[in-house]
């Protein structure tokens, strides 16, 4: 479908690809040949739904008052990639957010495509999160 009508079709798998791709390998030459090819979609659509998918607004999830409960799970993974010094090691750490119930999500809003590139200056107000620090009493948190 996306080679016989590439401007009015976006297919879902070849922008997610692209993204992969992106992400992955930071390559716009590996994005632009694959995209000749139809394997994945154009780097410009690429750049294009990373910077909707920054200024999209997240979806509002309704207070733990109202029975919605949210749990964070983290786990972390060691992996020695053949060093004897324990130089060059790999350290990941995953988070995800589970919530439920399902209805306790609200106006969950498709990213809406864009034209036009925002500025850096925009990117900056719009994805910048504050940092906030941690504040103790100088008491081990076990005697509270």
């Amino acid at each position: 479908m996306t080679a016989v009508r590439p401007r009015s079709f976006k297919s879902r798998l070849q922008l997610g690809l692209s993204v992969f791709f992106h992400r992955r390998f930071g390559s716009k030459r590996l994005i632009q040949i694959f995209s000749s090819f139809g394997l994945c979609a154009s780097y410009n659509d690429t750049i294009m739904y990373e910077a909707a998918a920054v200024l999209h607004r997240l979806p509002h999830i309704l207070p733990p008052k109202t029975g919605t409960f949210i749990q964070y799970v983290a786990d972390n993974a060691d992996i020695n990639v053949h060093t004897l010094d324990g130089h060059n090691t790999l350290h990941i750490m995953g988070i995800i957010k589970i919530i439920t119930t399902k209805s306790s999500v609200i106006a969950e809003e498709p990213i809406l495509r864009t034209n036009i590139l925002p500025s850096a200056q925009h990117f900056a107000e719009t994805a910048h999160v504050p940092i906030q620090v941690y504040q103790t009493d100088s008491v081990v948190g076990y005697s509270k």
